[in-house]
């Protein structure tokens, strides 16, 4: 079979995917963003197409304050540029009780137009949401687990 060019390919056709993957465990004792290891970088064919990220990490976090919720914040880079932010993924909540470690898998799914075609490098950063809480990106209290992104570039 011949190969079609990517130039020919309709709009929003799957022109390539890129994806990284991290499992090692990244402790956060603020609210400030810290980088969470996960990244990928993708060279784009047109300056027309859009990349389509998509995010799975696990995460956990302890809170120290009784009533407090557990949540850790989540944003997504593209070079040194924030281009999404999950403010806050509540991951549970106790009523009189600290020092409870709760945990989830974050999701996160964003299209992107870099308007390039130039290498760009996405990458994710997370922190506590409150200044109670430790955050565990990539995995919890008990070790790393596997947290994927994948980029794909759309024919625009």
């Amino acid at each position: 079979f011949a190969k079609v060019p990517f130039q020919k390919m309709p709009a929003g056709s799957v022109l390539q995917v890129v994806q990284g993957t991290t499992s090692t465990l990244v402790t956060v004792a603020s609210t400030t963003y810290t980088d969470s290891g996960l990244t990928a970088s993708i060279t784009p064919t047109s300056a027309s197409s859009k990349i389509l990220v998509i995010v799975q990490k696990p995460c956990s976090t302890v809170r120290y304050t009784a009533n407090d919720a557990g949540a850790v914040k989540l944003r997504l880079l593209r070079d040194a540029s924030t281009v999404y932010v999950l403010s806050a993924a509540i991951l549970g909540f106790s009523f009189n009780v600290t020092t409870t470690e709760v945990g989830s898998s974050i999701s996160l799914v964003y299209l992107d137009s870099p308007a390039t075609t130039s290498s760009t490098t996405y990458k994710t950063q997370g922190a506590g949401a409150y200044a109670s809480n430790t955050a565990y990106l990539n995995g919890s209290s008990q070790g790393g687990i596997n947290s994927t992104i994948t980029l794909m570039e759309i024919a625009g």
